[in-house]
């Protein structure tokens, strides 16, 4: 009966500070949870901030970039040689604008500059030397075509249906 007694005493002196290092420890790793959870939520919202501001610096540099190019399709249409191409399509006509094309590709730093007809052929480029020339090449079935046949100004991010090599196209 004496060591009942005896392990009884002993087994209240143990348990309390057992139970309160448990406990202790049990708050520990909350805290340490709630800590790790809030740290990394705010590492998360200040790289998804920075990610926002950079990308829209990209997209102001993306977006002046390309209005450094919109008056390109509309010059276009003021060059006579350019008109009478479109009205009355010859040989003659068709190398003024190639080389006007070619002249104004240079100057403005452009890949390429086209015209095409009312049903979306390729009359005149700028690459018409080149072997791939977009002479001759049906484009009407790109979305910048059809918008400006529409009355619209159209641009369209794609890939070349002739090369293969993505680019920013602008139509008037």
């Amino acid at each position: 009966m004496l060591a009942a007694t005896l392990f009884s005493a002993m087994s209240v002196r143990i348990r309390k500070p057992l139970f309160l290092s448990c406990l202790l420890l049990g708050l520990v790793l909350l805290c340490s949870t709630l800590t790790y959870q809030f740290s990394v939520q705010h590492g998360i919202d200040a790289l998804r901030e920075q990610g926002n501001r950079q990308l829209e610096l990209h997209t102001r540099g993306v977006e002046s970039e390309i209005e450094r190019f919109v008056w390109l399709p509309g010059l276009l249409q003021l060059n006579p040689v350019t008109l009478q191409l479109l009205q009355s399509p010859d040989a003659r006509h068709q190398l003024e604008v190639n080389r006007y094309l070619a002249a104004m590709n240079d100057r403005s730093g452009t890949l390429a500059s086209y015209v095409l007809d009312s049903n979306g052929r390729v009359l005149a480029a700028s690459n018409w030397r080149r072997s791939d020339s977009y002479v001759g090449e049906d484009l009407s079935f790109r979305p910048y075509y059809t918008e400006a046949m529409a009355g619209r100004s159209g641009r369209f991010y794609g890939i070349g249906s002739t090369n293969g090599e993505p680019g920013y196209y602008l139509a008037h």
